[in-house]
């Protein structure tokens, strides 16, 4: 369903008023301080194109929900391009654990991989991690 120009700006506006961070005219949008992960769902329904997230941003879990968590595997999980997933296995430890996710059911593991692949992504990049939208 197609939004309406006001309807966009009305999200924008939103979001804007909550994280200080707006998205440009060419669709990119940086995020330089801590984030929920319900909230970078919610960014999908502002026209972004090109995401940038400050490698010192931590990305919480808190209130998920299952709605949340569908919204952001619809507009995440098939990135277009994932250099060095390689790197997959080197990974450290992370600071996760199932448990804080298991009031999610069956999309646990969705976010879960997500989750890691966020970290691949950053260990990646010297100073930000870059996400390509669909």
């Amino acid at each position: 369903m197609k939004q309406s120009k006001q309807e966009l700006e009305d999200i924008q506006n939103q979001y804007y008023k909550k994280h200080s961070t707006r998205v440009k005219p060419d669709g990119t949008l940086k995020i330089k301080r801590d984030i929920a992960l319900k909230d970078l769902s919610f960014i999908s329904r502002m026209n972004v194109k090109n995401l940038y997230i400050s490698r010192c941003v931590n990305i919480s879990f808190e209130n998920m929900t299952s709605q949340s968590c569908e919204e952001l595997m619809v507009n995440y999980c098939q990135l277009k391009s994932l250099n060095g997933i390689s790197q997959f296995n080197k990974l450290k430890q992370l600071d996760i654990s199932y448990d804080k996710l298991q009031d999610l059911g069956p999309l646990r593991n969705m976010i879960f991989w997500t989750y890691q692949v966020f970290n691949i992504m950053r260990s990646l990049r010297y100073n930000h991690l870059a996400i390509c939208l669909i």
